[in-house]
């Protein structure tokens, strides 16, 4: 499965703890591709009541269907914050416009990070350690070794 690039914002916002740049999965050719000429918006994942992360899509439609992706739903379950996994497989996820505040933070994270032709997630939540499958690894060393 190809999953994209994960970099960390600069600056002083610690409530922004990642940027993850999955490959989108568009349902037909060219479908939730993002170009230049697309005009995107930013919405926001709340798992709970609590807001967890932020991604631009064209429309809400395509909001609505990344909170059923299996890949998300298995790396909210595998990502913690203080300990406890953001998702716990029952908490609904609900996706909306994001907040001015969120919306502002994504595209500071966004503008920080890698270049990705895929879909960037920024978590608004603080997660634990730091060492994901998609840190990058440092080709030189055998075994490869997280970097």
């Amino acid at each position: 499965m190809e999953r994209g690039t994960l970099c960390y914002p600069t600056g002083g916002h610690d409530e922004v703890s990642a940027v993850f740049k999955p490959a989108w999965r568009g349902r037909a050719e060219g479908e939730g591709k993002m170009t230049a000429n697309v005009l995107s918006r930013i919405f926001t994942i709340e798992i709970g009541d609590t807001p967890t992360l932020t991604f631009e899509v064209q429309n809400l439609r395509q909001a609505h269907e990344l909170c059923h992706e299996q890949w998300l739903k298995d790396d909210l379950a595998e990502a913690k914050s203080d300990g406890a996994p953001l998702w716990d497989g029952k908490a609904k996820l609900r996706a909306r416009m994001a907040e001015p505040d969120e919306s502002a933070l994504f595209t500071e994270a966004k503008n920080n990070g890698q270049p990705s032709d895929g879909l960037t997630l920024v978590y608004l939540v603080k997660l634990d350690g730091g060492e994901t499958d998609e840190q990058p690894v440092d080709p030189g060393a055998f075994p490869p070794t997280r970097t």
